[in-house]
């Protein structure tokens, strides 16, 4: 416990970047020296348009400064321990380097695509927190209100069916769905756009009946506490033809929900008004998501995660934060292209026009409270880092993201907005 965190902070992000760099460990390499006393290291892989290059200067007193070489065509350069930007224009870059220092350079050919946004105003509140807490014409006249005052943007909070201990949409039972709590009077119902919506949705639709189905039947249990065959999922055929009413009506509610959202949204957006969605990190461990796709997260044998989602101890909590949340198995995740994500991010772009990402710094590293201990005796695990944006930009184009940014950000997050 007397370890200097500072150089335990030093040696976590050198294994980040291991792991976010892969051919650190295996791709080509080069060593130079400039002068006496700066050593050069250099590495890529073929085919790929990134380069690291790691400058140290070893003198005890001197500071060293030097034009450094970069490799042909470099447009960008990220200092990777200082999260500094530079945009080279002649091949070359001025490097100042103090007594016993180092930089690691990530050198590019393109630079990361940015989304250009203007500066505009606006207002975050929930649909819970219009006086119908509906979807409905009170919903519409707030958002009159907002045109009347020149505002352009309306923040919400997530969608999805609040959960967990604390009813929070943060730890929802079903991050694909809808709270249908927020729904006006149900609409009349559009065959054609119904099994549209059937088709397009079934990848989550689908669990999400059977989960809400088989909850009420084993009276509101976590899955976890069911029955070995519905659990396990080994039963499911038995219960689609016996509840095929009940599950009916949940595809129905469902479709519902998301017309009234879809017309809602284009209201605002008639108005001049952008709407901000906002993404939970993750699913709450009772949940839709984890019962259909426990491979996907870290879980034990029992369904429960082996570690749970938090925050260290800080000013404003000095116990830390357990969130009760289970954590992504990124490493399987990565092995499946991400597919569960890219499904979540691009129903997000369909429902909105931005998307604030929650606990953004996850993505970076996710800090990991074993089960039975205190929040304070948690660890940080690596995240997927810019791997799984490269991934989703690649399926899915330029991403609508914003970062949730609480002012603790350290240097991996910042390169990681960076980039």
């Amino acid at each position: 416990g007397r370890e200097d965190q500072e150089l335990l902070a030093h040696y976590r992000m050198l294994a980040a970047l291991r792991k976010q760099y892969a051919f650190l460990a295996d791709g080509d390499y080069r060593f130079s020296w400039e002068g006496e006393h700066v050593f050069i290291c250099t590495r890529w892989e073929k085919g790929d348009g990134r380069r690291l290059i790691a400058a140290v200067n070893r003198h005890i007193f001197g500071a060293v400064s030097f034009q450094l070489s970069l490799p042909e065509k470099t447009t960008y350069v990220l200092e990777l321990l200082t999260s500094r930007v530079f945009y080279p224009k002649d091949g070359s870059l001025l490097v100042n380097l103090p007594p016993l220092s180092a930089m690691v350079l990530d050198c590019r050919t393109n630079p990361p695509q940015k989304r250009s946004l203007k500066r505009r105003a606006g207002v975050l509140c929930h649909i819970s927190s219009i006086p119908s807490a509906k979807m409905d014409s009170g919903a519409k006249q707030f958002i009159d209100y907002l045109s009347d005052c020149g505002q352009k943007l309306w923040q919400i909070l997530p969608l999805n069916p609040a959960g967990g201990e604390g009813d929070s949409p943060y730890s929802s039972p079903a991050v694909f769905a809808g709270d249908e709590r927020l729904m006006d009077e149900d609409a009349p119902l559009d065959w054609d756009r119904y099994q549209a919506f059937c088709r397009q949705e079934a990848f989550w639709l689908e669990d999400f009946a059977l989960y809400m189905v088989l909850k009420e039947e084993f009276s509101d249990l976590p899955w976890q506490k069911w029955p070995q065959p519905e659990r396990d999922r080994t039963n499911l055929d038995s219960w689609k033809q016996q509840a095929g009413q009940r599950l009916e009506a949940i595809r129905r509610r469902q479709f519902c929900f998301w017309s009234q959202w879809e017309h809602l949204k284009t209201y605002a957006n008639e108005k001049g008004i952008s709407v901000i969605g906002d993404l939970p990190f993750s699913p709450g461990t009772d949940s839709a998501d984890t019962w259909a796709h426990r491979d996907l997260f870290l879980l034990g044998d029992d369904g429960l995660p082996l570690a749970y989602v938090g925050a260290p101890a800080d000013e404003f909590c000095p116990d830390g934060q357990s969130w009760g949340n289970p954590l992504c198995d990124w490493d399987r995740m990565k092995k499946e292209d991400y597919w569960w994500w890219r499904r979540r991010i691009s129903q997000a772009m369909r429902h909105y026009d931005y998307i604030r990402c929650d606990h953004f710094r996850g993505f970076s590293a996710a800090y990991a409270i074993p089960p039975g201990k205190a929040a304070c005796e948690g660890v940080w695990l690596p995240g997927p880092g810019e791997d799984f944006f490269r991934c989703l930009t690649k399926h899915l184009g330029q991403l609508p993201l914003l970062a949730e940014d609480l002012g603790c950000l350290d240097i991996q997050v910042k390169n990681l907005l960076h980039l």
